[in-house]
């Protein structure tokens, strides 16, 4: 929805590559009522937060640290009580992990549209500003300073992804349920994909 809002021919800005939401920023599920319809409310009661939609200008060895933060620690270095959390990605990008590595070299391969993410080439990430400060214990996104706002509020990038899906489809909208992050156990220490 985020990559959506912020890629589609009326957005004016620079577009983003990979959409990113923090873990506890979907708050209910969207489910099918009765008879079918979906309210403003029903969308507010799973985004409830109205956070602002800034692009975060990355390389790619500072993405992989992002997804390597999942593994959580707090800023004191403790790990706290839900020791990971799952960041919400767009469906063109991918990451194959191994949680045996040792932290921060569990994330083995990054890819968006199929094609390896390179360490040095930089990539716009759109996500909320609670995020970008460095919310939920992802540090290295604190003080980042490639932040531009969008001009969008969360909720209202939600409101108009539906109406959008369901202006070009009768059926209405079909979640998505691919898996962003794969495990592959056992890699040989010199087998990553990314530097």
């Amino acid at each position: 929805i985020y990559l959506w809002a912020t890629s589609n021919d009326d957005y004016p800005g620079t577009p983003a590559e990979i959409g990113m939401m923090n873990p506890g920023g979907l708050r209910a599920d969207l489910l099918f009522g009765d008879d079918g319809v979906m309210t403003v409310r029903d969308v507010a009661d799973v985004q409830p937060f109205a956070n602002t939609l800034v692009t975060v200008t990355l390389t790619g060895a500072a993405l992989k640290a992002v997804l390597e933060e999942q593994w959580q620690l707090t800023a004191s270095g403790e790990v706290p009580s839900r020791p990971y959390l799952q960041l919400g990605l767009s469906d063109n990008f991918s990451y194959i992990f191994d949680s045996s590595r040792p932290r921060m070299e569990r994330i083995v391969g990054l890819s968006i549209n199929d094609e390896p993410v390179k360490p040095d080439e930089t990539y716009n990430i759109v996500m909320p500003t609670f995020l970008a400060a460095g919310g939920d214990n992802f540090h290295s996104l604190n003080n980042n300073v490639g932040v531009q706002d969008t001009g969008l509020i969360d909720l209202d990038a939600f409101v108009s992804w539906i109406r959008s899906e369901t202006a070009a489809s009768p059926e209405g909208v079909t979640p998505d349920v691919k898996r962003n992050g794969i495990e592959i156990i056992g890699l040989p220490e010199n087998n990553t994909f990314v530097a």
